[in-house]
């Protein structure tokens, strides 16, 4: 396929608001490098796809909305969850090895797995320290070792520090391959 035969056909499968699995293996094959390969959603534990990814759009949300509205409590634990729901991704894609549903290990847990994974340092940082103050917040608030309006610095600390580890665990993970070569070929 020639050069602008080529990058026209990428234009066409770019402009799609979905793709058929040919279309997707077409477009990986036409854009080596471009796609990364994450772990089935399965062997991370989840149970229903459509129900986790709704969930997740919608947590994705609310963790600021939360935090605007006061609900500092609220925006951490929800931070807490999409923190971890990423770090599995992470351990399972350097294991190889399947997370069971009914797996429930903590964040914690999940910063030091992935510490000896391999994660970014500095991102590894960042973590243990959102979850150093999120152990504050959620067990030793009413000791009085927090006010309820510095939960609010919890949240504001790092806003950056989701989408920072998204884009690591996706610089991490190894390129996409067509399952097949694309049976339609222009």
């Amino acid at each position: 396929m020639e050069e602008e035969e080529k990058n026209k056909r990428i234009d066409e499968l770019s402009a799609k608001e979905s793709l058929t699995n040919d279309e997707m293996n077409e477009f990986i094959s036409l854009t080596p490098g471009r796609f990364r390969s994450l772990p089935n959603a399965t062997i991370v534990g989840v149970k229903d796809i459509t129900v986790a990814f709704s969930n997740l759009t919608k947590i994705s949300g609310r963790v600021k909305e939360s935090a605007d509205k006061g609900y500092y409590l609220e925006a951490i634990s929800l931070k807490l969850l999409l923190l971890e729901f990423m770090l599995r991704f992470f351990v399972v894609m350097k294991t190889g090895k399947a997370l069971p549903e009914s797996d429930k290990g903590t964040l914690g847990t999940r910063i030091g797995d992935a510490e000896r994974l391999g994660l970014d340092s500095g991102i590894i940082v960042r973590l243990k320290k959102f979850n150093d103050d999120r152990v504050l917040a959620e067990h030793y608030l009413l000791m009085g070792k927090i006010s309820y309006d510095d939960l609010a610095k919890v949240i504001e600390k790092d806003t950056a520090l989701m989408a920072d580890l998204i884009k690591i665990i996706g610089e991490s993970a190894p390129a996409a391959v067509p399952a097949d070569p694309p049976t339609s070929a222009v």
